[in-house]
């Protein structure tokens, strides 16, 4: 077999030098346990066994779907724990942002109603909510004019005004002077500002 190095091994000289290998490394490990001081009735080599590791087949292991769905939750708890937190934000998104329900039609009397009759109902409704509508906006303007009026009251009218000043020039035309250069100058002052 060393003899020449060019020839390949045969199944018989590979399985005397593997039987060989063996042997060593039992006689190795006998001595191993002398040193041990077993008792000496006892043969050491008879409990030794050695076998290479390829011989060595281990049983497959069969898991229950419990069993893999548990391994699975194990190695991928971070990747599940954040699709759970996405979902759940959708979710609350979804809740917050979700179209109203439109009203149900009743029906009067579990009677089907034709479609002239519904329209004719749909149309009442939009006359009552118009004529709402302009109500509230001839309230609005009447309390527009009133407040108007309480204030040209406080005020007095323009034709008072009119009055007052030509009453203030005839009896002191000086003040009126000053009061109307006063007028004309707050005049120039805000075109000024614009």
């Amino acid at each position: 077999m060393f003899g020449d190095p060019d020839a390949k091994p045969t199944l018989e000289d590979l399985r005397a030098e593997e039987e060989e290998f063996r042997l060593t490394t039992k006689q190795d490990l006998a001595i191993l346990f002398e040193n041990y001081r077993l008792s000496n009735k006892v043969d050491p080599m008879e409990f030794i066994t050695v076998t290479y590791y390829d011989l060595l087949r281990p049983e497959e292991i069969t898991l229950t779907a419990w069993e893999e769905f548990v391994q699975f939750l194990q190695q991928h708890w971070h990747s599940l724990g954040l699709m759970s937190l996405v979902f759940g934000g959708l979710v609350v998104l979804w809740s917050i942002s979700k179209p109203q329900k439109p009203d149900n039609i009743v029906l009067i009397g579990d009677k089907e109603l034709p479609i002239d009759a519904l329209d004719a109902r749909i149309a009442e409704k939009i006359r009552r909510e118009e004529a709402a509508r302009l109500a509230e906006e001839e309230a609005a303007a009447l309390e527009e004019q009133e407040e108007f009026e309480n204030s040209l009251g406080e005020l007095g009218s323009l034709r008072s005004l009119k009055d007052e000043i030509a009453e203030l020039i005839a009896k002191n035309p000086d003040a009126a002077a000053a009061v109307i250069r006063q007028w004309i100058g707050n005049a120039v002052l805000v075109e000024a500002k614009n």
